[in-house]
């Protein structure tokens, strides 16, 4: 299991807790093709330890967004309905 940061526009940031090996391949699959249609998005490991985590975002003056992965997912499906991104692993994609 891994947790990560979403991060937008080096402002905006997203905390995901012990995902699965599938799950963070979608995530970052699905970041370079957000990236690749012009939106400022990364994501970057994230500590076991919650109060180094607070202290990350404190010292990188991010502000917390909850939900933030899922609504630049949908953004996207909504503005480009030719490429649709799944936000998570379809049931064959498990491992």
């Amino acid at each position: 299991m891994e947790s990560i940061f979403i991060i937008k526009d080096n402002h905006l940031c997203d905390e995901m807790r012990d995902l699965r090996p599938a799950v963070i391949n979608r995530i970052h699959n699905n970041v370079c093709e957000l990236q690749r249609a012009g939106v400022n998005i990364r994501v970057c490991s994230s500590s076991d330890n919650p109060s180094e985590n607070e202290s990350f975002i404190r010292r990188n003056g991010y502000q917390k967004e909850p939900g933030l992965y899922d609504r630049l997912i949908m953004e996207h499906n909504n503005a480009t309905p030719d490429n649709i991104l799944h936000s998570w692993p379809r049931p064959n994609e498990e491992q």
